[in-house]
C-alpha cells in the first residue's frame, strides 16, 4: 500500500492500494501539476509491468495504466520536458504466490522505457548487451544535462564483477561506468539508491551491501571518489 499525506501535519494521511491483481513494485512520481500520480506496479498474472495512475485530487482513486515495456519496473522519473517518464525495467520477474522468489534469472531483461505521460506510449527504449541480461536496473536519477543515471544490482555469478552505473542519453546507447577497481569491488554487485546534487553535475550512488557512497562527474563519468558509510541506501 502506499500513504498520501501533507507536510504541513494538515489533515489525515490517506492509505490506498492497487486493485488486487496489481502490486506497488517501489516508486512514484507525480504530474507536473500534482493531480496525478504514477506509480510502478507488477501485473503479476500478465507478467509484465506496468505504471498504475491515480487522482490525487479525488482520493488517489486508480483511474487507468501504462504498460511499462518490460518486467520489474522499480523507479520512474519525470523528464525536464514535463511530458516523458523514464522508467526503469529492472526484469525481475516475481509473484505473490513464491514471495520474493526471483523467477527469470535465466531470461532477463533490463531496460530504461521512456513513455509519453499523455498518451501512455513508449517513445524510445533502450536495453543492455545481451551478456549483461543479469543486471537490473533499479534506481534512477536526472542530472542538470538531461540524462538519465541508474544504478543497478547484479543477479549473476558472486565472483562477477560487472559496472554497476549507467548513464543514457536520448538516442544514444546506454554507457556504463565501473570506477576503480577497488571501489567496483566494494559495490559488492549492489547499488541501492542514485542521487544528484543541486548543481545537477554530481552523481552519487550508494550501496548498503558496500557500507559505502560513490561520486560521480556527470560529464565524463569519471569516479571522484567515495565515502564510507554504514548500511546507506537512501540519498
Amino acid at each position: 500500500f502506499a500513504v498520501a499525506f501533507s507536510v504541513d501535519g494538515k489533515g489525515e494521511p490517506l492509505a490506498f492500494a492497487p486493485p488486487p491483481d496489481r502490486h506497488f513494485y517501489g516508486h512514484g512520481v507525480f504530474s507536473p501539476d500534482g493531480k496525478l500520480l504514477l506509480a510502478t506496479e507488477n501485473d503479476y498474472d500478465g507478467e509484465r509491468g506496468v505504471t498504475g495512475l491515480y487522482d490525487a485530487s479525488a482520493g488517489f482513486r486508480r483511474i487507468g495504466e501504462f504498460g511499462t515495456g518490460g518486467i520489474g519496473p522499480h523507479e520512474v522519473v519525470l523528464l525536464a520536458d514535463g511530458k516523458t517518464l523514464c522508467v526503469a525495467n529492472g526484469g525481475i520477474l516475481t509473484h505473490p504466490d513464491y514471495e520474493r522468489i526471483k523467477l527469470n534469472l535465466a531470461t532477463m531483461k533490463p531496460s530504461l522505457s521512456y513513455v509519453d505521460l499523455e498518451t501512455g506510449d513508449i517513445v524510445e527504449q533502450v536495453e543492455l548487451a545481451p551478456e549483461l541480461h543479469k543486471l537490473s536496473i533499479r534506481h534512477m536519477t536526472l542530472d542538470g544535462f538531461g540524462a538519465v543515471w541508474f544504478g543497478a544490482q547484479y543477479q549473476g555469478e558472486d565472483d562477477a564483477r560487472p559496472p554497476l552505473v549507467g548513464r543514457h542519453r536520448r538516442g544514444r546507447a546506454i554507457e556504463l561506468f565501473s570506477g576503480p577497481d577497488a571501489t567496483l569491488q566494494a559495490l559488492d554487485n549492489y547499488v541501492g539508491s542514485v542521487a544528484t546534487d543541486a548543481s545537477g553535475e554530481i552523481v552519487a550512488t550508494s550501496s548498503p551491501r558496500g557500507g559505502l557512497a560513490v561520486f560521480w562527474d556527470a560529464q565524463t563519468g569519471r569516479c571522484l571518489g567515495e565515502r564510507a558509510l554504514k548500511d546507506g541506501c537512501g540519498l
